[in-house]
């Protein structure tokens, strides 16, 4: 049976518990005796060198006394003193040299109490020892130390308040053990919900991500690794589903842009075909003498030169692409006044607008715009727009090129009246090899606009298209030169 992250923290947890806790029991129950009176023995250790202290620092036998008396309470053993010739001059408080007859009955109890070992040692040595006393048949534990004056301080406490203290201390440490065994399984319980809870979330959020549903948010508000990991996941299918939906346009648009070069090939063959199908015509009309005046040759001379001239444009055209699109155009960049070029160009189309009935508006901006660019391809894009402009304008239609300066940049808008671009369209009017499906806004073999982009990528320009009441406005927004 597969377990569930939860029950596996919350078993190794209550686990690790219980082992501590019955690890801590094990010390305690068999331990516990030798550790408590090793301790009290090192206390009785201490006791005696404050004994051999007071001894050497006090005078009066009453603060003897007092400070005697003080100590063993502290400590809570029993204090004997013999003189080097083993006569008690200290016993369970009291000073007996003033009754000599108490001494004597005195020495003799306590001599029968104390373990004869205890009197043999010599100066600087000590032994320690558990002793029944034969009077009350009590076992105490005795620690005998000979000062090297030959006073013998002999510090007594009875094993059994040890044994007694130590069994109250596991009894009280076996209801610890429970409680804590009680409250470590709450705790577990309750640490394993908060771990395990996030991470099952954090889990149904990868799931679903799987299934590329990036509507799935972890929503805890952590501030710790979890909560983290969480965020981190958010932004992972944020991310995800940003590039998969970026994936599907470029997708649909590599479809899309197979079938146009698959339409352009067959357009550009078709247009060198033409002009090159009416110069074989012209050729051989020249040739069988079917043309007899001076002024039918000129024309048929003037035509044949017309077709190689848009032969050699869309051959161009198809270089200077391909040249861009590779990365080896080059383009040479000077300082120069765009409001001088835009008066220029526009001044090149204004007459031929006229001839077309074409209402021509030309509005700039006062100062001068000095930019670091290629004037010559720069040129190149803006008559591009006209000329996309005019074709697709009506007789009697308006076109306006007009510019606005900013802080540090210029913008140049081309806007002509006329049918707008179908919205299917716009995201591939600047593509390579298009053509939009509209027949009648068809023109041309559809590599001005790729040209231009391609130009304007090459200056760090901004640059769009969009439709208006009306109309089609092109734009494109280049920084000014820091002066």
């Amino acid at each position: 049976m597969k377990q569930s992250i939860f029950q596996k923290t919350f078993v190794i947890i209550l686990i690790t518990i219980t082992m501590v806790l019955f690890l801590s029991w094990i010390v305690i129950n068999y331990l516990a005796d030798d550790i408590y009176k090793n301790q009290k023995l090192n206390q009785i250790q201490h006791a005696s060198k404050d004994i051999q202290r007071i001894l050497a620092e006090s005078v009066e036998d009453e603060e003897v006394i007092s400070k005697l008396k003080r100590l063993s309470f502290t400590t809570g053993t029993n204090i004997n003193i013999f003189d080097a010739y083993d006569e008690p001059i200290y016993i369970d408080y009291l000073i007996h040299r003033k009754n000599e007859r108490i001494i004597i009955e005195a020495g003799k109890k306590l001599r029968s109490a104390i373990p004869r070992l205890a009197f043999n040692i010599k100066k600087g040595e000590h032994v320690e020892v558990e002793y029944m006393n034969p009077l009350d048949k009590n076992t105490r534990l005795f620690y005998a130390e000979r000062y090297d004056n030959g006073i013998l301080a002999v510090i007594q406490i009875p094993v059994e308040a040890i044994d007694e203290t130590v069994n109250i201390f596991k009894d009280i440490i076996k209801y610890m053990i429970l409680a804590a065994l009680i409250f470590g399984a709450i705790g577990a319980y309750v640490l394993s919900k908060n771990i395990t809870k996030p991470l099952v979330e954090l889990n149904n959020v990868a799931l679903e991500m799987g299934k590329l549903n990036f509507s799935c948010q972890y929503k805890e508000q952590r501030e710790d690794e979890i909560g983290q990991l969480g965020k981190t996941l958010n932004r992972m299918a944020a991310a995800l589903e940003k590039t998969i939906i970026q994936l599907k346009d470029e997708l649909k648009k590599e479809k899309t842009l197979d079938v146009l070069r698959k339409q352009f090939v067959a357009q550009v063959s078709h247009e060198i075909q033409t002009p090159l199908a009416i110069i074989q015509g012209y050729i051989e009309a020249l040739e069988d003498g079917m043309v007899e005046s001076e002024e039918e040759v000129k024309y048929h001379y003037e035509v044949i030169n017309d077709e190689i001239t848009k032969m050699v444009k869309i051959l161009r055209d198809l270089l200077d692409l391909s040249q861009l699109e590779a990365g080896t155009f080059k383009i040479n960049k000077e300082n120069f006044d765009m409001m001088t070029l835009l008066r220029r160009v526009s001044e090149k189309y204004a007459e031929i607008f006229k001839k077309q009935d074409i209402e021509f508006i030309f509005s700039h901006a006062k100062q001068r715009c000095m930019i670091y660019g290629d004037v010559f391809r720069l040129e190149q894009v803006l008559s591009n727009f006209i000329k996309n402009a005019f074709e697709h304008t009506s007789p009697k239609g308006k076109i306006n090129i007009s510019s606005e300066k900013t802080d540090n940049h210029i913008k140049v808008n081309i806007q002509n009246t006329g049918a707008p671009i179908p919205n299917d369209d716009l995201p591939y009017i600047w593509e390579s090899f298009y053509k939009s499906k509209n027949k009648l806004q068809s023109k041309g073999t559809g590599l001005g606009l790729a040209i231009s982009k391609q130009i304007l990528n090459l200056h760090e320009a901004e640059y769009g298209a969009f439709n208006v009441e009306n109309g089609v406005v092109f734009w494109f927004e280049i920084k000014l030169k820091e002066m």
